[in-house]
């Protein structure tokens, strides 16, 4: 169980990251500068988005075996 609570706070370290880089105002001086930082967050939101999935398929796969699968 040490390996999850492990991988668990590194997702959960990775999640606070990025949730402060959204939280973040967009300063942009020009267009450019403006669209730039959209695109760095549409980034980070898909990525978000990408991972809940395994996110969740990890969290199912700990609570259904605990002990891994080779112990089945």
């Amino acid at each position: 169980m040490s390996h999850f609570f492990f991988q668990a706070e590194i997702r959960e370290s990775w999640l606070n990251d990025m949730s402060m880089i959204l939280d973040e105002n967009i300063d942009a001086n020009n267009s450019a500068q403006a669209e730039a930082a959209i695109k760095k967050h549409e980034a980070i939101s898909a990525e978000i988005l990408a991972r809940v999935c395994q996110f969740h398929f990890f969290l199912y796969s700990v609570l259904k075996f605990p002990y891994g699968m080779n112990n089945i």
